[in-house]
């Protein structure tokens, strides 16, 4: 390996631990991730956050896999159109749930008055 993958790598290496510490340390808040807050203020859990996440972390994986099997070639490996209909897919189911739960609270609202 060149000088540059060794900067770059030691670079991953140390941006990955910091946020993996702050996580640990409590400065990166990670309480709530999966949940919404409902207009009382009351938190419920979100599948669509859980399955966007699930989803983006396999996502990266999948990629860092593609890097690793590539890494010789010097060459990025390319993201499959699959991948990427799944990814917009994804994004597409947790904010579909978005919309309908901004539609179904505006009609708890007007109930109420």
């Amino acid at each position: 390996m060149t000088f540059g993958e060794w900067y770059l790598l030691l670079f991953l290496l140390i941006l990955s631990g910091t946020v993996v510490v702050g996580m640990l340390r409590g400065s990166i808040r990670t309480a709530g991730l999966l949940c919404w807050r409902r207009q009382g203020g009351e938190l419920r859990f979100s599948p669509g956050r859980l399955q966007l996440l699930i989803f983006t972390i396999g996502a990266a994986a999948y990629y860092v896999y593609g890097l690793a099997a590539a890494w010789r070639s010097g060459v990025l490996p390319d993201v499959s159109p699959v991948m990427v209909g799944m990814f917009a897919g994804s994004h597409g189911i947790y904010l579909g749930g978005q919309v309908v739960t901004a539609f179904l609270s505006s009609g708890e609202a007007e109930r109420r008055t």
